[in-house]
């Protein structure tokens, strides 16, 4: 949310001035050996200033505000006032106020910056300044209150990057916000909102024990703003609270509460507004809602909000047509899904193409992850197969495009994030290619997400591929490939010989297995069961002897060959038959049987 106590100038076009006055600014301060002065807090005075006169333009100041690493000068500058004390002298404290109101307004403009100011220590800041007892004390002091509020609408900013969620969780800033979930009614407004972004699956319900019910009072939020004549409540927006209310229904459980709050016909007749944020908004949270059965069912029985979102999905505004045309597709789709699943299944076999088109492998994302992805296209188009990713591939209708992408896929490289969980977008592709019973290839993206809710159960005991930085991204990169040779081959590049009246041949069919990783070595076949016991002792996996005591060369193999036709099921079995819930027991017995198996 913007500051309310903001002052705006004469609102201007933004021009190169405005960016350059804002450099020279953050130039001066830099080089200031004191930020308790008067001059300091102008200088930060006319940074905000930047930001009110860029009107139409101020998330691009955010983002040069965090290109020049004002972020970064400003966190630094607040430790350094803290050391000497927010509220020793007055001009410590008007530099602080200007650096907290400015931003308080910068972060709510760029997702950017809220990630950057996260990641930099600005979350710690301003859960240490709700949770200091003597603040929460005086809050009758002007000055005080003011610190409360902009530390409490800051964290409400930067929980809207998923990439800063860990850090909520690292600073317990749930639990360091339930003093304010009670008594002013703007704090709990604004509290209930921060919630709404940074609770965990699951966590939802701990709090409506203790008598937070998040989601109802957001509806009712809701309801009073849209009873306004400003369309606002406690400060609080329209599009701001069914923003928040859609991030709830990201959590299956959540879903059916909003419904049961009365929240969905508020919603629906959102659709409706003449506003394109609000018709945004609502056509978002409705899309996130529509993911349950049962609300899916309430959605396509009502026309209103049917023939509501049919208007929307030709709207000028892409946002709102791509809104709405998800929404649609995940309500009309149910019946032909279950078409294609059976038709799927009434295929040449498990995860094949729904059509005769060149099968390929698909790769899902959120766009926050796009560069890396780009270089995955490229390893695995260099080393020959057909590879579908939306930048090169969208055309005409993106659902329509998304849905033939799934159908044509031999394979789906889910690159799982934050913000892949939090996309219905994402959603709708996951779910789909999952309903097909497609091949699904998780690779992690993000250091320290851990998938939970749908996106969860579709992972379910599947290993994933780690490119979020914390392993090497080549080696990783080199699993992928491999994972992909195994599973994929007819994914491999074709071509049309004209010498042979255009019939399709290449590597995707005559693909050696050694290539695919899944030839054997023939000697081992002949063990019997106290000669796999003996290799049982070599491996250090002695353990096993027990469980593994009927196993000769023959079962050792098939069981090889299950590994590599279906992983998904290999490694439920070995976790839940032989006992092996450490991933470093599943690795040494895996190498072993690599070892042992492979040529």
């Amino acid at each position: 949310m913007e500051s309310p106590d903001s002052t705006t100038s004469n609102t201007v076009k933004m021009e190169d001035k405005l960016l350059d006055d804002m450099k020279e600014d953050l130039m001066k301060l830099r080089d200031m050996s004191s930020w308790s002065t008067p001059e300091a807090a102008q200088l930060v005075k006319g940074i905000s200033a930047c930001y009110w006169n860029a009107e139409g333009h101020q998330q691009e100041v955010a983002e040069a505000f965090c290109e020049l690493q004002g972020s970064e000068l400003f966190i630094n500058m607040i430790l350094a006032l803290n050391k000497e004390g927010l509220f020793s002298q007055n001009p410590t404290w008007q530099t602080a106020f200007y650096i907290y109101n400015t931003l308080w307004n910068l972060s709510d403009a760029s997702l950017t910056l809220a990630l950057r100011l996260g990641q930099g220590g600005m979350i710690k800041l301003c859960t240490t300044n709700i949770s200091h007892k003597p603040y929460r004390d005086n809050m009758v002091q002007k000055n005080v209150l003011f610190l409360i509020k902009a530390s409490l609408n800051i964290l409400h900013n930067l929980a809207k990057a998923p990439g800063n969620k860990h850090v909520y969780r690292e600073e317990k800033v749930v639990e360091s916000m339930e003093p304010f979930l009670e008594g002013d009614p703007y704090l709990k407004a604004v509290s209930m909102m921060t919630l709404a972004y940074i609770v965990e699956e699951g966590q939802e319900e701990i709090l409506a024990e203790k008598g937070t019910n998040t989601i109802e009072y957001l509806v009712e939020i809701l309801k009073d703003a849209q009873n306004s004549k400003d369309k606002r409540c406690q400060g609080l927006s329209v599009e701001e609270v069914t923003a928040a209310l859609g991030r709830l229904a990201v959590h299956d459980n959540n879903k059916y509460k909003i419904v049961e709050a009365g929240g969905l016909p508020l919603m629906i007749s959102m659709l409706h507004d003449e506003s394109v944020e609000t018709q945004e908004a609502s056509a978002h949270a409705v899309w996130n809602l529509a993911f349950s059965d049962d609300v899916s069912e309430k959605l396509r029985s009502n026309t209103d909000c049917m023939m509501a979102l049919q208007d929307l999905s030709t709207s000028s505004s892409s946002e709102v047509a791509k809104a709405a045309n998800g929404a649609l597709w995940v309500i009309n789709k149910e019946g032909e899904k279950k078409d294609l699943v059976k038709e799927n299944e009434d295929d040449t076999g498990l995860g094949h193409s729904l059509s005769r088109k060149q099968p390929h492998i698909m790769l899902s994302y959120q766009w926050g992850c796009q560069p890396l992805v780009l270089k995955m296209r490229d390893v695995l188009a260099k080393a020959g197969y057909n590879i579908w990713v939306d930048v090169d591939c969208m055309y005409g209708s993106t659902l329509q495009a998304m849905a033939e992408a799934i159908e044509n896929a031999c394979a789906i490289v889910m690159c799982m994030s934050e913000r892949y969980k939090e996309s219905p977008n994402c959603r709708t592709e996951a779910e789909y290619a999952f309903q097909l019973r497609k091949r699904i290839i998780p690779v992690m993206m993000e250091e320290y997400y851990q998938p939970d809710g749908w996106l969860g159960i579709i992972l379910g005991a599947k290993f994933y591929m780690d490119f979020s930085g914390r392993l090497d991204i080549e080696e990783e990169m080199n699993k992928l490939l491999k994972e992909v040779q195994m599973h994929s081959a007819e994914a491999k590049i074709i071509y049309k010989d004209d010498t042979d009246d255009g019939v399709l041949v290449g590597a995707s069919i005559s693909f050696p297995l050694e290539s695919a990783g899944i030839s054997i070595k023939m000697e081992s076949l002949d063990w019997s069961a106290s000669q796999v016991q003996d290799w049982l002792i070599e491996n250090e996996l002695e353990h096993l002897r027990p469980l593994m005591a009927e196993y000769n060369g023959k079962l050792l193999n098939q069981l090889y060959k299950m590994r590599q036709e279906a992983p998904d099921f290999f490694y439920l079995s070995i976790k839940e038959d032989f006992g092996l819930k450490k991933l470093i027991d599943i690795l040494r017995f895996t190498e072993a049987l690599d070892s042992l198996l492979s040529n």
